[in-house]
């Protein structure tokens, strides 16, 4: 098959699977199957696919594929997905980014002066510290969904699937999260200027600020002290904390989440 032909049949999907491949360009037969897998390794030795994660590729960029987003990349790994945990409260901005929190937190230091403060005792400083710990690296894109989990990691960055139980798959909104102006070819903007550029945006299902943190309650091991959050510096302005609690109590109130949400009152009363 030639990769123009390819094109013409996959171009308008940003990534796609070996199945619906196979079904766009010429049915489902195992021969048919085989021979387009070989194909698709081709032209990805030759630059003209990329191969993000066991069969989901996309046209390269510089051969007239998009611009894949990590957050998009994230949530169509294992579909259906949206992104949650860390990456969403930093989205939104509840969360700082947290190179220098994270990496010293692995060696059970205080994170800043207020966390050294608000710790008070070493042992609530430590487990402020072992809880943070666990959290995913600094620059992972995390998603949650119904499958098994997974992580893996190219070019695009860190990745990581978290499995939850399909009564806690909601609570998320889709969010723009790129924007581009696409020009068209020479004989369209003769044909019609005004049709010469037009822009393209990319939405991914991003979990709401408040469901991300119940997320993250239900997901992480540990005890959500107010230690914990005053470390993570967590912006309460974010959450919305009626919604907080109609989530809390819709998502179940486990002895875990029970802790972590009367922690987080707290915490943000104080604020």
């Amino acid at each position: 098959m030639k990769f123009h032909d390819f094109y013409i049949a996959m171009g308008d999907l940003r990534l796609f699977d070996l199945a619906t491949a196979v079904e766009r360009t010429g049915g489902q037969t195992p021969d048919r199957q085989s021979a387009l897998a070989k194909e698709l390794y081709r032209w990805q030795r030759l630059g003209r696919v990329r191969h993000w994660r066991r069969e989901l590729y996309s046209i390269a960029e510089e051969y007239g594929g998009p611009r894949l987003h990590p957050l998009e990349l994230g949530a169509q790994v294992q579909p259906p997905a949206y992104i949650s945990l860390t990456t969403a409260l930093e989205w939104h901005g509840a969360l700082e980014p947290r190179g220098a929190l994270w990496t010293e937190s692995r060696d059970s230091t205080p994170t800043s002066a207020a966390a050294a403060r608000a710790a008070g005792d070493s042992l609530g400083a430590k487990l402020a510290a072992d809880l943070i710990a666990t959290l995913d690296p600094p620059g992972t894109v995390v998603a949650v969904g119904t499958r098994h989990g997974m992580s893996f990691q190219n070019e695009l960055g860190r990745f990581r699937y978290r499995q939850i139980h399909p009564r806690l798959f909601w609570g998320f909104s889709q969010e723009v999260v790129a924007s581009y102006v696409l020009i068209a070819d020479a004989e369209a903007e003769v044909a019609d200027p005004d049709a010469a550029s037009w822009t393209s945006v990319v939405e991914v299902p991003i979990a709401l600020p408040h469901k991300a943190l119940i997320d993250l309650w239900y997901l992480t091991h540990g005890r959500w002290t107010p230690q914990v959050y005053e470390a993570l510096q967590l912006n309460t302005s974010v959450i919305d904390r009626h919604s907080l609690e109609a989530f809390a109590q819709r998502y179940g109130l486990t002895p875990r989440v029970r802790v972590a949400y009367t922690n987080f009152e707290n915490y943000a009363e104080a604020r």
